[in-house]
């Protein structure tokens, strides 16, 4: 088939022009991939400012608390011992209710024990808290401790407990100290009259207590509940804060022994006396708390 005159005379060009246009094509992409787009003219307004990030610290990190706070251990602060020149003899302490708490402390210019509720003050320190072992005293805004002496509980009224006597103060003591001890030297009193100073009323009143048992309990501050009767004795004021009971509390038994009636009772007082623990049982509403008690301390 022959291709018109016309038509041939343009194939040549038309090659010329194809080629022409791949050389172009060819050579602005090669140019394209080798400087790329930098060398291309931009308008500056329409380019981004770019900030490199800041440097994120551990520490900021740990303070955002991503993942929850720990629990803080709290640190018990310390309480120092007191350097006053104060004696704890005694405490009775009341689980069940801490405020019937009390301790008993010699002050420096105190010849017998002090009976002290939280809130009290001896020797210008304030009574903070009273736990079964020691008590914290305030001074100046600041809490000081005071131990038993030797550590040991001496009074813990209680479930099951072991108590030791309240040494008998001046002013209240049943009986005068010269009495007791048999003497006039006031120091030498004392020091009778804190050591059994049941047994030592027991041994200076003996005949009056065997004719005038009744007037003898009435004076310890114990009343039978019920005359000739093992129904007990109710505690009145005076031996229920010696005891660190509550007054119209009762004595229901000693050493598994019922008690009430005064005659038979007496019989056995002496016995008791000798004893190095008696194991009482007291009767509080519907409680029962039983106390080892050391008549001869």
């Amino acid at each position: 088939m022959k291709v018109p005159a016309a038509i041939d005379h343009l194939i040549i060009p038309i090659r010329i022009v194809i080629v022409a246009a791949l050389l172009y094509a060819i050579g602005h992409a090669v140019w394209f991939f080798v400087f790329g787009a930098d060398n291309e003219e931009r308008d500056p307004d329409s380019l981004r400012v770019f900030s490199m990030p800041t440097k994120v610290s551990v520490d900021d990190i740990i303070d955002a608390n991503l993942f929850g706070e720990l629990p803080k251990e709290e640190i018990a602060p310390v309480i120092e011992e007191t350097n006053l020149n104060l004696k704890l003899v005694g405490i009775s302490f009341n689980e069940t209710d801490p405020s019937q708490s009390r301790a008993f402390i010699v002050g420096r210019t105190k010849a017998n024990a002090l009976r002290l509720a939280v809130g009290e003050r001896v020797d210008g320190v304030e009574i903070s808290d009273i736990f079964e072992d020691h008590v914290l005293l305030l001074r100046s805004g600041r809490k000081e401790s005071l131990y038993v002496e030797q550590r040991q509980q001496l009074i813990n009224p209680v479930e099951e407990t072991t108590f030791e006597s309240e040494p008998p103060g001046i002013a209240d003591v049943l009986i005068a100290q010269t009495d007791v001890s048999g003497t006039t030297d006031p120091i030498k009193a004392i020091e009778t009259a804190q050591t059994g100073w049941v047994r030592q009323y027991y041994d200076t009143h003996r005949k009056r207590i065997e004719e005038e048992p009744n007037e003898f309990l009435n004076e310890l501050g114990i009343t039978p509940v019920e005359d000739e009767s093992a129904a007990g004795y109710r505690l009145e004021t005076t031996m229920a804060d010696r005891l660190g009971l509550r007054t119209g509390d009762i004595l229901v038994s000693v050493n598994g022994h019922s008690v009430g009636n005064v005659q038979e009772d007496l019989e056995n007082f002496k016995d008791h006396l000798e004893a190095e623990s008696l194991k009482l049982e007291v009767q509080r509403g519907e409680t029962t708390l039983t106390i080892n008690y050391k008549p001869n301390q």
